[in-house]
């Protein structure tokens, strides 16, 4: 069954086979590619001595709702490392303004999906510098070379 020939080896003295059914039954289903969570949320279940169908059971979304959430808090401390020792005020309307040029070639700020991936570092890089750069007037809502986050650049 589990062994390469499909039976029990009969040249060998001892032979024994081990299964751990709560490791089985806190296994969590992988329904998209998102390894980390459905491995973590079935150690959870399987340390905790839950099945995967229990009510009170872990299971990927449950575990990517709490990784999102850890992700965007580290996202947004950096974000606010950046505004306090590198630049002279919040970095809102250069990626505001990023994101719109991006958008202008098709392109966005962080993939949406599989098919709508997201923008490469040298691409984002490029837009940076474009807008940073730009001669456009403040009122035609792009960011003006003047701004305080770009001086840095």
């Amino acid at each position: 069954l589990l062994l390469p020939s499909g039976c029990i080896p009969v040249d060998v003295y001892n032979f024994s086979l081990h299964v751990c059914h709560g490791a089985l039954h806190g296994w969590v289903k992988q329904h998209s590619p998102c390894c980390a969570a459905a491995s973590t949320a079935g150690a959870w279940n399987i340390v905790t001595g839950r099945k995967r169908s229990a009510e009170d059971a872990q299971n990927q979304d449950t575990v990517l709702t709490v990784m999102r959430a850890l992700l965007r808090d580290k996202m947004d401390d950096r974000k606010a490392k950046a505004e306090r020792l590198y630049l002279e005020g919040p970095l809102d309307p250069l990626e505001t303004a990023v994101r719109r040029h991006l958008e202008t070639q098709g392109l966005t700020l962080g993939g949406e999906s599989k098919t709508v991936k997201g923008a490469t570092k040298k691409q984002i890089w490029a837009a940076i510098q474009a807008v940073c750069h730009a001669q456009e007037s403040p009122d035609s809502g792009i960011y003006v070379h003047q701004d305080p986050c770009c001086a840095s650049l």
